[in-house]
Parts: C-alpha cells; sequence; structure tokens
C-alpha cells in the first residue's frame, strides 16, 4: 500500500515494473493525480454519508456520525452526541463528510458540545486544527490540507481557481454544475499563498 502517492508520481513507473515482474502482487496507492497507468483502476473517493435534516434520528446509520463518535471515544469525549448529534440540533461538525474534517472537529468533543464547535467553524476552518506528532504538518489542519492541494495544481488551474466563481461561469459560458460545499474555504477564510 501507498499512501499520497502524488508525491511520487515520477517513480509510478516503478510501480508498473512490479507489477509486471510480480503478476500476483496487488498494489493499492491513494493519490490525488491518477497514476495514467495501464493497470490502474480508479476508485474515486468523496465525503462519507451525512444525514440529511430529516434523518437525523438516524443519525448513526451514516458512516460520517460514527466516524464522528468514534475519534469523539478516542478524543476522551464520555458524551460524543452531546448537543447536537442526531437531535436536530447543529448536526454533524466537520463539514461535508470530510474524513479528516470530521476527526479534528471530534477531538473538541471533551471541551465542547457539537453546537459550539459547529459555531466555531462557522467562525473559520481555523478551528480544525491539531497537534499530533504522528500526523503528517500538511493533514494537521484543513488550511493546511487547502494550501497543500493548492501547491498540486498547475499554474493554469491557480489561475482559474483564483477568479471570482461569477467570472468563472461567465466566462466558460456555461453554468457550473455545483458550487463548492459549504465544507471549502471562502477567500474571506483562506487564501492560498503564492
Amino acid at each position: 500500500m501507498v499512501d499520497n502517492l502524488e508525491h511520487l508520481l515520477a517513480g509510478a513507473g516503478l510501480l508498473a515494473e512490479i507489477l509486471a515482474c510480480a503478476p500476483g502482487v496487488k498494489l493499492l496507492a491513494t493519490s490525488r493525480e491518477r497514476l495514467n497507468l495501464q493497470s490502474e483502476y480508479v476508485f474515486v473517493t468523496q465525503g462519507l454519508p451525512t444525514p440529511p435534516p430529516d434523518q437525523l434520528h438516524r443519525a448513526h446509520d451514516y458512516d460520517a456520525i460514527r466516524l464522528f463518535a468514534q475519534a469523539a471515544r478516542r478524543a476522551g469525549a464520555d458524551r460524543p452526541a452531546r448537543g447536537g448529534v442526531g437531535r436536530g440540533g447543529a448536526g454533524l461538525p466537520g463539514g461535508g463528510g470530510m474524513p479528516l474534517g470530521i476527526e479534528l472537529a471530534a477531538a473538541w468533543t471533551p471541551l465542547l458540545s457539537c453546537r459550539e464547535i459547529a459555531a466555531e467553524i462557522q467562525r473559520g476552518l481555523d478551528f480544525l486544527a491539531a497537534n499530533l506528532r504522528d500526523l503528517p504538518e500538511r493533514q494537521r489542519s484543513l488550511a493546511a490540507v487547502f494550501e497543500h492541494s493548492w501547491r498540486l495544481l498547475s499554474e493554469e488551474e491557480r489561475a482559474v481557481l483564483a477568479q471570482p466563481r461569477s467570472s468563472r461561469a461567465a466566462s466558460s459560458g456555461t453554468r457550473p454544475r455545483r458550487w463548492p460545499s459549504p465544507a471549502c474555504p471562502s477567500s474571506s477564510t483562506w487564501s492560498p499563498s503564492r
């Protein structure tokens, strides 16, 4: 298994050689970019499913809620659902079903209720951060994830994404399929370093 392979794309040929020389070997790689190998099978991941407002009574049937509860227990919370999850309150803090956001939000449950965590997230994504020694620097906050992802983009991609949303839609002559989710940073909460 190779995680975060986007850092090593130049070495993707080595994986092809391994597969050619050892046909019984199976490789599992995660990457934000495709490897572009003939033997590659792509599985695109999305955020974990979260309950819609009318299903909060079944919240614990959803993977995002189960991950939140598990991470809250690991953080030492005695009642991870305190103040919102599954009771029509703020719902799941962490936004968009993003596992890292869910885990970073859950780390606050020993100190704050779900409503308080959600309110802090609304004030800014910098709240979702951790100082875990065994967590790579680029995964210690959502801002660090966005910054790392920004650096992976080409100059052309950065230029397009740096345009205001309305001018991107107008310049392409089409309406975007969907706007970024509320978990995405707005220009007021995150701006890429250049």
